[in-house]
């Protein structure tokens, strides 16, 4: 924060800087400061339904919560004049989405692509799912809007289970809404394929149905 005087003769004395209840002051005419805003987090809403077709992966919608906070400064010069300015940010929460399987039957492996808003999302973290028993997980999110992913393990998936991979966005940007895509086309970095347990390419091949994120 910087805060100039206006009045002859004047110099600034003190400049308040409030976020929500939360005033902090810095004395002079410049300075640092800095306010911890609590994230919010979001649960999944809905999971997109998967046609009854073995090999479908399915990617769970999930809503991002975006909150609004304004912060104000006040600078106060040598004569008790004031003078304000305010600025309204917005702190993203994060959201969990899954990854489910259909049919986890005969699925020791597999690897995939997963395309994302770069401008409305931000990866926090891709991790192992729920099905993932004896799997290691080994994730490139190096390039922003992509994530490639391959796992492999020496047992098949539980069949009870299907959720294979979840990812934890973060919201950057505006209220909106944004698709995360499995890309399932022949010119993705790492294509979409399953394998068993012996390294075999399971057919007939994955269909995929992509899920939508909603920031609020």
């Amino acid at each position: 924060m910087t805060a100039t005087a206006q009045e002859p003769g004047a110099t600034i004395d003190h400049i308040d800087v409030t976020s929500g209840t939360t005033t902090k002051t810095i004395t002079g005419a410049s300075g640092i400061v800095s306010f911890n805003v609590s994230e919010l987090s979001a649960a999944i809403v809905s999971s997109a339904t998967a046609p009854a077709q073995a090999w479908t992966v399915s990617v769970a919608n999930a809503t991002v919560g975006l909150t609004a906070h304004t912060i104000t400064a006040t600078a106060v010069d040598s004569f008790g004049a004031r003078g304000s300015d305010s600025i309204t940010v917005n702190t993203g929460g994060t959201a969990t989405v899954s990854l489910n399987l259909s049919d986890t039957t005969g699925v020791a492996g597999f690897q995939m692509t997963i395309n994302y808003d770069q401008t409305a999302l931000e990866v926090v973290s891709v991790s192992a799912g729920e099905a993932a028993t004896g799997l290691t997980i080994v994730a490139n999110i190096q390039t922003a809007g992509v994530i490639r992913v391959a796992g492999g393990g020496t047992q098949e998936f539980d069949t009870s289970k299907t959720e294979i991979l979840v990812i934890v966005f973060k919201a950057v940007g505006a209220a909106g809404t944004t698709v995360v895509d499995i890309d399932d086309t022949a010119v993705a970095p790492t294509p979409l394929q399953f394998g068993d347990t012996t390294g075999a390419p399971i057919t007939p091949a994955p269909t995929a149905v992509d899920g939508t994120v909603t920031i609020q």
